[in-house]
């Protein structure tokens, strides 16, 4: 079937693809979904035959017998590649011919493709043609077992291709040799599929035609020298990669040049002159110069030269360490990304280390597929390898041995157990011991030392923990190099602007494995004590005392875990901040554990302001996830130890606590009297934090007991106009840097709401959402959009209550928010908001949106007023 191109809209190439080209040269490497990709490659492989909507179905979706389910996942898939395929200005069946509703094809009068071209061009004898359209494997990623059977197919006439172009003693033919990349390119053979990449390559080839130095640096098992060879193998430069990895000796740095040339310089001549004479005469060249980590200074030195003399030579070095010469750009090479847990089935081969995995865990055992049992764990070890090729590649070898359930777990212990018996591997690629201790071994004994000291961080650290924990005066200097020899990773911190230091999860293993028992017991208590201070100084009345903690969850955690070993002092202080610090940025959840795992150790510390702070932080937890009895009896300690010990700061704590604990109770008459008296008590011993705290509850309080007595009441609006102005004098009290200040006007829009001055409250809850995005807090945020869902029924804006009902609840869940302390006051609610927007909406599109603002980020909310013309809203 001859292609005619003149009315062609699209190119599909499906070697080393599937790729999506318009007639304008645009490319689409990436669509919505694996199966997109998939049902536009199967198409094309059947280009211009009806297909058979069954046959697609169970060619996509093999193991699904739900005929329904699959036949509406491929309408899906359908739509989404007719979005692409037919954008707006092409008609509708242009490309995908639908006019038989049980089948669909993919028209080669507008539709051309490189496998159509390829079959016409071989079984014509145009073999040079045919070579030259086989530029790289069958549908690399895909596994469905179409593709597989293809995919062997064009191995083996890739294979009869080369033997029959090239006929033994037969001259090259200058097209056919570009084409099969010999013998301009000498470049090393790779047996295996490459996986992912594909914007690493583009970069990498732009970097290399628009310099002439470019360093390719990163960790040991990267995949430098894949990515090197992939990305030079596809440009149109002459290449001689030499391989520096074994040679041990500078000396012969030139001599290992020229073996990549197949010469050898006369015993009476200079090496470096020779080299420089053969790539004259060779140039324009790029050369390869492969792991030259430990030859930096001598391969610096002799660069610069050839770089100089040769005008038309370009060098691509791979390293784990930078050459740091003038002139040359870095290209810094990261993972692979693995799939987050929550991706689903269809997604998974979207991610190149999914991709690498099972295509290396079938060459080892070809009788493995991706099955429902195994995908968790696959994720799991994707994810616990953090996307290290040379890590996924030995994590695959051993399914001949292993499930990948085993293999998870296995690796949950301990990675660096990961080896290969393959032959043929070099020393350092053997083992993942073995590639990280190839760059370890580069290491000064002291920045050694230091390497390994790190290994008691976990999820990252700044300079100064690690001059405090590493016990290192020179830490700045010491993390530098550890980032020139790729052994840690730096970014700079969005919020903050610091610089933190990380590196991969292999390399603190590696890392760890160095310290002695003795170390590792200093460094642990060091790295306790510094993140238990840094925790101590949290303090409500000052957010910027919070922030430090925001990145360093996972130290703090693990700091508590240590420091309760021994519960010294610094331990309750910490411990303290940590509370306060959980309850403002909603992880109450983890809160609860320390809050459970030290309740009953508490009455007995000797220190009477630790027991009453201690007190106060598990009450900003445990009532909002509904533990209200323990909430209780940790006011009525509270109460009692502070009378006991005169006190008086306490005892107003433990009052105002006590009347929220009536108020939930039900009993606000009560409640409304204990609050009182606290904040009484709080005016006249002058503590201007003890005030806000009274006032921000006592007008919280009164909304509540305003709306019991009747809004229409003389009593209701008294109660509410007291809360109003509690609320007005606690806004004007609350220092700027106070997490407070998101509590003020929320507490206002409140009292101004449940007084019918709607709109004026309205402004209140957007000034709450804008403080609670800036501050980082959640509890009033979680409150300013359910309220601002009745708010917008209220006007008319159904689909915009459904979205804002949707982000309350993704932050009600986060933290583990009791739902019956949102209707403490007013009963049911929120399942009263529930049926009117169901009702206005339909069951449906309300579950819908209520989907789509779980997703949407608060940010989105906060700054924008109703009705939300930023935030798209179908129909």
């Amino acid at each position: 079937m001859a292609q005619n191109a003149t009315n062609t809209i699209w190119r599909v190439r499906l070697f080393d693809g599937p790729v999506l080209e318009s007639v304008d040269g645009d490319a689409i490497r990436r669509f919505r979904s694996h199966k997109v990709g998939a049902l536009l490659a199967y198409l094309a492989l059947h280009l211009d035959h009806p297909c058979p909507r069954e046959t697609l179905c169970s060619a996509l979706w093999p193991d699904d017998d739900d005929t329904k389910v699959v036949s509406n996942r491929l309408r899906v898939t359908l739509a989404s590649l007719r979005q692409q395929m037919e954008p707006a200005g092409v008609p509708f069946g242009a490309v995908l011919d639908v006019s038989d509703p049980s089948r669909v094809r993919l028209r080669a009068e507008t539709t051309w493709c490189d496998l159509v071209a390829f079959e016409e061009a071989w079984k014509a004898g145009r073999i040079a043609e045919a070579a030259r359209l086989l530029r790289g494997p069958f549908l690399p990623g895909y596994f469905e077992e179409w593709a597989l059977v293809e995919q062997a197919r064009f191995e083996l006439l890739r294979d009869e291709l080369v033997g029959e172009a090239l006929p033994e003693g037969a001259p090259e033919a200058p097209d056919l040799a570009s084409a099969l990349g010999t013998p301009t390119q000498r470049l090393p053979l790779y047996l295996t599929r490459f996986f992912g990449r594909e914007v690493e390559q583009q970069q990498l080839q732009e970097q290399l035609t628009a310099n002439r130095l470019v360093s390719l640096t990163g960790p040991g098992g990267i995949g430098k020298t894949r990515l090197a060879v992939e990305a030079v193998h596809r440009m149109p430069f002459a290449s001689v990669f030499v391989s520096l990895a074994e040679l041990p000796d500078p000396e012969r740095l030139a001599d290992a040049m020229l073996q990549a040339f197949f010469i050898a310089a006369p015993t009476d001549a200079d090496p470096i002159q020779h080299l420089v004479e053969v790539l004259q005469r060779r140039a324009p060249l790029l050369l390869i110069l492969d792991n030259v980590e430990h030859l930096l200074e001598p391969v610096a030195t002799l660069s610069l030269r050839l770089l100089e003399v040769v005008p038309d030579l370009r060098l691509l070095i791979t390293s784990r360490q930078r050459l740091d010469v003038p002139g040359e750009v870095v290209f810094s090479l990261h993972p692979l990304e693995p799939p987050p847990y929550a991706t689903t089935p269809e997604r998974l081969m979207e991610f190149p280390a999914i991709g690498l995995f099972l295509d290396r865990a079938r060459n080892a055992r070809p009788d493995f597929a991706l099955t429902s049992r195994h995908t968790e764990a696959v994720v799991e070890i994707c994810r616990r390898l953090e996307g290290m090729p040379l890590a996924l590649e030995l994590a695959a070898a051993r399914v001949t041995a292993q499930s990948p359930i085993q293999i998870a777990e296995a690796l949950s212990t301990n990675m660096m157990d990961l080896k290969s018996r393959q032959r043929g591997l070099s020393e350092r690629h053997r083992s993942l011991r073995a590639a990280i201790q190839g760059s370890f071994d580069l290491l000064s004994e002291d920045l050694r030392r230091f390497f390994a000291r790190l290994s008691v961080f976990q999820g990252g650290w700044t300079a100064e923990a690690a001059r405090s924990v590493a016990d290192c005066a020179e830490a700045e200097a010491f993390l530098e190099e550890l980032v020139l020899h790729s052994l840690v990773a730096v970014r700079e911190e969005e919020t903050t602007g610091a610089l933190r230091y990380s590196f991969l999860e292999t390399l603190r293993q590696f890392a760890a494995e160095q310290l002695s028992e003795y170390e590792r017991e200093q460094c642990t208590r060091r790295h306790s004590d510094y993140y238990l201070s840094v925790a101590a100084g949290v303090r409500e009345d000052d957010i910027r005392t919070v922030v430090p903690l925001d990145a360093e969850y996972e130290n703090l955690l693990l700091a508590l875990d240590r420091g309760n070993e021994s519960r010294e002092e610094v331990f309750w202080r910490g411990l303290i901040g940590a509370l306060i610090h959980a309850f403002l940025r909603g992880h109450h959840r983890i809160a609860v554990r320390w809050i459970d795992a030290t309740a009953d150790v508490v009455p007995d510390l000797s220190d009477l302001a630790l027991r009453t702070q201690w007190r106060y932080a598990a009450w900003l937890i445990l009532p909002d996830i509904g533990r209200l009895e323990e909430t209780a009896r940790i006011a009525e300690e509270m109460r009692a130890d502070s009378e006991a010990h005169n006190d008086p700061v306490g005892v107003a704590l433990a009052l105002c606590i006590q009347g929220y604990v009536e108020e939930n109770r039900g009993s606000r008459e009560t409640a409304v009297q204990l609050q009182r008296e606290a904040l009484r008590q709080a005016r006249t011993l002058q503590d201007a934090s003890l005030v806000q705290v009274c006032l921000s509850h006592t007008s919280g309080m009164l909304h509540g007991y305003g709306v019991v007595l009747g809004r229409e009441t003389e009593a209701g609006r008294a109660a509410l106009q007291e809360a109003e102005a509690l609320a007005r004098e606690f806004r004007n009290l609350v220092p700027p840097h106070s997490r407070r200040i998101s509590l003020a006007p929320s507490l206002l829009a409140v009292a101004l709401m449940f007084q019918n001055k709607k709109q004026e409250a309205y402004t209140y809850f957007k000034e709450t959402q804008r403080a609670c995005i800036a501050l980082g807090t959640t509890s009033e945020l979680m409150y300013s959009f359910i309220y601002e869902s009745e708010f917008a029924i209220e006007q008319g804006f159904y689909k915009q209550a459904a979205l804002l009902y949707g982000a309350f609840l993704a932050l009600q869940e986060r933290m583990g928010y009791s739902l019956a302390r949102a209707q403490s006051f007013r009963p049911d609610w929120i399942q009263q908001l529930c049926s009117v927007l169901e009702k206005q909406l339909g069951s449906e599109t309300f579950s819908l949106l209520v989907r789509l603002g779980r997703q949407i980020p608060p940010t989105k909310f906060a700054s924008e007023q109703l009705p939300y013309e930023a935030i798209v809203i179908g129909d």
